[in-house]
């Protein structure tokens, strides 16, 4: 067990540096077997916690609710027994994967469950553990994500405390950091959007900046940071009309679209969304009808990845409205062959989806 977990761990690391599917497909592979070889029980907390980290990297790849829910059994099935440290480190990852699925199915009882585990790995873990930055940047997404769910300004206030609690404790050199600045960044925009508290788009779009350029080597993460980046860029336009904010935020879509269709499907998703949105807005259709392109293949990508009724229904629901979107963007710009193709693609999508689930229940 003791090699197999050092292996899995080691195509982990290989995965995060350069993004293979393969090596995650294996290093899940070995995570399992390790699990299965009977480890003592002071290791089962390590081997859990690796597994359902595996699974959350899954599922941001390819967006299978399946793979975020097996992050949450394998990691409640583990117990209690074991070191302080490793005891937190599996409570960190078991609240990553309840904020990720009440985010995706809108279930706030499961931010409350993780904030609690939080809250009791943060004492766990002291405040000089070199692992609380981890602990409290998660605190900050799921606050974050109460936010979205509740429309509480003192959440983000919350989220933004914890980003800076945490951004004050960690190495700036690891690719986490980055991760930090760039929330600590969405609290800072959508707090000035809010008109809340004084908080100013610059210093966002700074640690924005600052997020992407260190995360730019790392090509699991730079997707996220870009869409983030090019949000702030959105959000100061919308403010300020500067015509330079436009361009920029348009450049960081674009490329943000183009690294997640490899590496995470739903920021993929998300991203396109957002960037037509942005465009109809400013009618500017045929821009608007390139994003919802790459929103329709994300969209198709992650319903293919999707075993059973409930699951492909969550991500219908996401995409619902995009074959009119799309249709209407590209009538809008001209493009009537690409807009009849996109409206019929849409309810041909819905359809096919809707025919298959009635036949089937895998479940």
């Amino acid at each position: 067990w003791w090699l197999l977990h050092n292996l899995s761990a080691n195509l982990g690391i290989r995965y995060e540096m350069l993004g293979g599917p393969a090596d995650l497909a294996e290093a899940l592979d070995t995570a399992r077997e390790a699990l299965a070889c009977e480890p003592p029980d002071s290791a089962r907390l390590v081997l859990a916690s690796g597994l359902a980290t595996l699974l959350l990297d899954r599922y941001e790849r390819d967006g299978s609710i399946d793979d975020l829910r097996s992050s949450i059994d394998v990691a409640q099935a583990a117990g209690s027994a074991g070191p302080r440290e490793e005891r937190a480190a599996l409570m960190v990852t078991l609240a990553t994967a309840l904020q990720r699925y009440a985010e995706r199915v809108n279930s706030p009882d499961r931010l409350e469950d993780a904030i609690g585990l939080l809250d009791g790995a943060g004492r766990l873990l002291g405040r000089r553990s070199p692992h609380l930055p981890a602990c409290l940047g998660v605190l900050g997404q799921v606050y974050l994500t109460r936010f979205q769910l509740n429309g509480d300004p003192s959440d983000l206030l919350a989220a933004r405390d914890a980003y800076a609690r945490a951004l004050r404790r960690d190495d700036p050199a690891v690719p986490r950091t980055a991760l930090l600045r760039s929330g600590k960044g969405t609290i800072e925009v959508t707090l000035a959007s809010l008109e809340v508290a004084d908080f100013g788009f610059d210093s966002a779009l700074a640690d924005f900046e600052a997020a992407a350029k260190a995360g730019s080597a790392n090509l699991r993460i730079r997707a996220f940071l870009l869409t983030n980046l090019a949000a702030g860029y959105q959000a100061r336009h919308r403010r300020t009309g500067r015509q330079e904010d436009l361009e920029a935020g348009v450049s960081a879509y674009r490329d943000a679209c183009q690294d997640a269709l490899t590496y995470d499907l739903e920021v993929a998703l998300n991203a396109a969304l957002d960037w037509g949105d942005w465009a109809v807005s400013r009618a500017s259709w045929a821009e608007a009808s390139t994003a919802y392109v790459v929103a329709f293949e994300a969209a198709g990508r992650l319903w293919r990845h999707q075993a059973g009724r409930a699951e492909k229904e969550i991500w219908l629901g996401a995409a619902r409205q995009l074959g009119e979107q799309a249709g209407l963007a590209a009538a809008r710009a001209g493009q009537l062959d690409r807009a009849a193709v996109c409206m019929e693609r849409g309810r041909a999508q819905l359809l096919t989806e809707s025919l298959s689930l009635g036949r089937l229940d895998l479940a």
